[in-house]
């Protein structure tokens, strides 16, 4: 069973706000997933992305970043690395 996510699998609206996070502008974020500019203006409105603060907005991405390694079929070392750092930073230690 192949359980490791591709760009392809998430959903384009969420991916879009990830980007938007990171600092990405709508423009090239539709570039970006194909997209009309018009259809990720519409969804940063309707989600409010502007109303997140900056420790949601990094709640967020450090969550999509763990699962991302969770589902990865074959992990490295790094990979563990990465996975018990960022469980300790969603769980606040």
């Amino acid at each position: 069973m192949n359980t490791t996510l591709t760009p392809a699998d998430l959903d384009p609206r969420r991916q879009a706000m990830l980007l938007y996070f990171q600092g990405y502008r709508v423009a090239r974020i539709a570039e970006m997933l194909g997209e009309k500019v018009a259809t990720v203006h519409s969804w940063k409105k309707r989600d409010k992305w502007g109303d997140y603060g900056p420790l949601d907005q990094m709640q967020l991405t450090t969550a999509a970043r763990y699962c991302q390694l969770i589902m990865k079929e074959q992990k490295e070392g790094k990979d563990f690395k990465e996975i018990d750092l960022l469980a300790r930073r969603l769980q606040g230690n």
